[in-house]
């Protein structure tokens, strides 16, 4: 369930029958192509992509930062009047006012200035890094997890080759006994035999089914889509 992400709760139960081989991705895919196809599904490689272009951004702004003021605005309206010592008072007249103050900062004679547009390419340089060690763990994940599906084809290929041999041969002993001049031992070993073919068989479908899971997930899919 933890797998799937599925509810903790819920009971899974096996359907009835042989185990079989659960194909999500064909094998013989080209290897290049699944990583292309996972580059652009893995949303850790977006989010580096976007670390990237906001990093990016930063060096933009602090280079044109001591070219760019900071501009204040102010805007005022109202009256005035004046009034003599013997009464009379003038008329009071509107008044307008309109400011624009623009602020040009230069940190440390232009020294800081430079420091700060260093440490925002270091960041983008840092971004790059991430990012190519993103890249080159889905690539890495993509391949092993297409070479072990690739791995678990062939060997389950020889399995079912082997459990064949094995029912023929348990056959013609079942017969041998049944007939007569059959050893008992021979029978057994027969038997053990096709025991051995059965679970190689199983353990190789199943190792099919993990290897086809993990390339699933590590094209960018789901594990429960």
């Amino acid at each position: 369930c933890r797998l799937l992400a599925l509810d903790p709760s819920a009971q899974l139960r096996t359907p009835g029958g042989a185990v079989q081989p659960v194909r999500l991705v064909p094998e013989d895919a080209d290897v290049e192509g699944l990583i292309a196809s996972a580059l652009a599904a893995r949303p850790e490689i977006a989010a580096r992509s976007a670390g990237i272009a906001e990093a990016q951004t930063r060096v933009r702004q602090e280079r044109v930062r001591p070219w760019l003021p900071t501009v204040s605005v102010g805007y005022s309206a109202g009256g005035f009047g004046a009034g003599t010592g013997s009464g009379d008072f003038v008329r009071p007249r509107t008044r307008t006012e309109f400011d624009a103050v623009a602020v040009w900062t230069i940190q440390g004679l232009g020294f800081g200035n430079r420091a700060r547009t260093r440490a925002a390419t270091a960041d983008v340089g840092q971004a790059v890094a991430g990012y190519d060690l993103a890249v080159n763990a889905v690539r890495r994940e993509v391949a092993e997890a297409l070479a072990d599906a690739r791995a678990a084809s062939q060997q389950s290929r020889t399995a079912d080759v082997a459990l064949t041999i094995a029912e023929e041969g348990f056959k013609l002993e079942s017969d041998r006994i049944r007939q007569g001049p059959g050893r008992p031992l021979e029978l057994i070993d027969s038997f053990r035999q096709l025991v051995e073919a059965r679970q190689e068989l199983l353990r190789a479908v199943l190792a099919f089914n993990a290897a086809q899971f993990r390339l699933w997930a590590a094209l960018g899919n789901a594990p429960g889509g």
